[in-house]
């Protein structure tokens, strides 16, 4: 039995097969009428996108956190608060 994660964001009906080669929205066509409706390489297509969003996700969240550790001065602004604009 392969592990597959308890849930994956991305259907895997929404993309097209790469083993029987069939278009997003359709069943594969070994498995139409039965319960397994899809390769277990579509499925594992899905994983490695919703894997790639995850990874995606993260370097900009901490590319953020970065920005407000360290942010980045504009010439011309004047970055210390000073008592008056408070």
């Amino acid at each position: 039995m392969v592990n597959l994660p308890d849930r994956i964001a991305t259907s895997p009906l929404t993309l097209a097969c790469p083993l029987c080669h069939v278009q997003p929205g359709e069943l594969c066509e070994l498995y139409v009428g039965e319960d397994e409706n899809f390769h277990v390489e579509r499925i594992w297509v899905a994983v490695k996108m919703d894997n790639a969003e995850q990874d995606r996700l993260n370097r900009l969240r901490i590319a953020v956190q970065r920005w407000n550790v360290y942010p980045i001065s504009v010439p011309g602004e004047n970055t210390k608060a000073s008592p008056d604009s408070i």
